[in-house]
């Protein structure tokens, strides 16, 4: 054919045309090539391109695309992917939702049923075994980010502790902390009228103590 002539063509099946009419030119026959494999759009649910993105939805052999998984999903980085010569697309990776593992509490149940895995969002109740606080069940949530939010440990209550001539006093809103005075005749070896204790880890941080009137209680604080 002469220089210049234009020719309409199809391409086989799996190849795509490169224009919508083959010229001749000196070179041969533009475009070259005429037909090329190419690769539809990637189907990757939960995820978007954000690089590389073609109006046609048709990709040439050899194109690269980023994509990135929706909020919520994994992995969290940019993927890249290529259309090989076969016009398939390599190194695709699936979006998987996140989750939350079970969260590991000693000392304590999760309330309504234990599963391995929890969607993000999702919120459940666990409660700490008698002899821990708190002593009410506590709700924790996991975030997006696959992360337990709200977790309190549960530690363990100290027995209420026996006072040899004397008496205790424990405040219902703070269980921690156990306030005790003596029997008439005696006195807190600290020579207050009143001392406390702490309970910390299962253990009150010292035991109460009440000594008689005429015994040595602390040292005074001496200036210097």
């Amino acid at each position: 054919m002469k220089l210049g002539t234009k020719q309409y063509y199809n391409c086989e099946a799996g190849y795509e045309k490169m224009a919508e009419v083959a010229t001749c030119t000196e070179d041969g026959w533009t475009p070259k090539p005429l037909c090329e494999k190419m690769c539809a759009a990637p189907n990757i649910p939960n995820a978007e391109i954000v690089e590389g993105k073609t109006r046609t939805s048709k990709y040439q052999i050899y194109s690269k695309i980023k994509y990135q998984c929706h909020h919520g999903f994994e992995p969290e980085q940019l993927i890249e992917i290529t259309c090989n010569s076969q016009a398939q697309w390599t190194d695709i990776q699936k979006c998987t939702e996140k989750m939350c593992a079970a969260p590991n509490i000693p000392n304590a149940e999760i309330v309504g049923g234990w599963k391995s895995k929890y969607q993000t969002n999702s919120r459940i109740l666990y409660k700490c075994l008698p002899g821990f606080e708190p002593e009410q069940p506590v709700q924790i949530t996991c975030n997006f980010q696959a992360h337990w939010t709200g977790i309190q440990e549960c530690t363990e209550l100290c027995p209420d502790p026996s006072v040899k001539n004397g008496f205790i006093y424990k405040h219902p809103s703070n269980k921690k902390k156990i306030f005790y005075s003596c029997n008439t005749g005696y006195k807190p070896f600290s020579g207050k009228w009143w001392d406390s204790v702490t309970c910390s880890k299962g253990s009150w941080s010292d035991e109460p103590h009440c000594i008689r009137e005429e015994e040595c209680g602390a040292l005074p604080s001496v200036a210097k």
